[in-house]
């Protein structure tokens, strides 16, 4: 089975198609990673940092006084349990923050774009991935079935037409098919569900086996009776010419 072909014969690939869009979503969530992992959080309300400035001119660092440095800034004061902690610099040094911070990159809404150009993908609706921004009890079951019909089935499809041509042989094609039952993710609510049994019950449809089969009840004896309403019944009409009796006893 292969996914969207531009020459019929080669399947495209959904990773090679969209890998801007994965590698952002990586990139993203890797950023969110080491921001909790090794940040450091100096808030205002926090924390604050205390600068020792000489009078001289202070030599450059040394190699190994960087390094010492950078060390003891990463044990004190990086990662989530250091957060919030008094920075004490020393030899001149100043702390400057050059990156962006999370609020200006909105990395919480880069995440959620993220995910929701993935789910676009393969038409996955957003609920389905516990984006509940724009679902609501209302639109929540129609979304359900767009899920069915416009996600899955082009896949169903794909599957049973692969099965059909490897495990069925032509002679068979003509008696037997294969077919997904996906009648269980299209249930509806209960009172919605008997409200249409009811109707396909009266009108002949469908048996109790039927009505029983998928809400997965067992079958019982004279359950495949098919009712049929007596004014949809097939009669005989009769004719509506008089007999050639009725024709002379009517002159008369």
């Amino acid at each position: 089975m292969r996914w969207f072909s531009t020459d019929g014969y080669v399947g495209a690939s959904p990773v090679a198609l969209h890998c801007d869009v994965l590698g952002l979503a990586l990139a993203t969530n890797g950023h969110a990673s080491a921001v909790f992992a090794s940040g450091t959080n100096l808030a205002k309300r926090a924390g604050a940092a205390y600068t020792m400035i000489g009078d001289k001119i202070l030599e450059p660092l040394s190699r190994e006084k960087v390094k010492q440095t950078r060390e003891q800034w990463q044990e004190q004061y990086a990662g989530f349990r250091n957060a919030g902690g008094i920075a004490v610099l020393q030899d001149g040094l100043k702390f400057s923050p050059l990156a962006m911070t999370n609020s200006d990159a909105q990395l919480i809404e880069a995440r959620k774009l993220s995910s929701l150009e993935i789910t676009q993908i393969f038409k996955v609706p957003p609920h389905k991935v516990g984006l509940l921004d724009r679902a609501t009890n209302n639109n929540i079951e129609q979304q359900a079935i767009e899920f069915v019909v416009y996600c899955l089935m082009p896949w169903i499809r794909r599957r049973e037409q692969a099965m059909a041509r490897d495990l069925l042989l032509p002679k068979d094609r003509r008696d037997y098919y294969i077919e997904y039952n996906v009648s269980g993710l299209l249930r509806g609510d209960q009172a919605s569900r008997f409200a249409a049994y009811a109707t396909a019950r009266q009108w002949g449809w469908l048996s109790v086996n039927d009505i029983r089969r998928p809400e997965n009840l067992p079958p019982i004896p004279g359950g495949d009776t098919y009712l049929q309403p007596v004014n949809m019944a097939a009669r005989r009409l009769r004719p509506t010419g008089l007999s050639a009796r009725c024709r002379g006893h009517c002159r008369s």
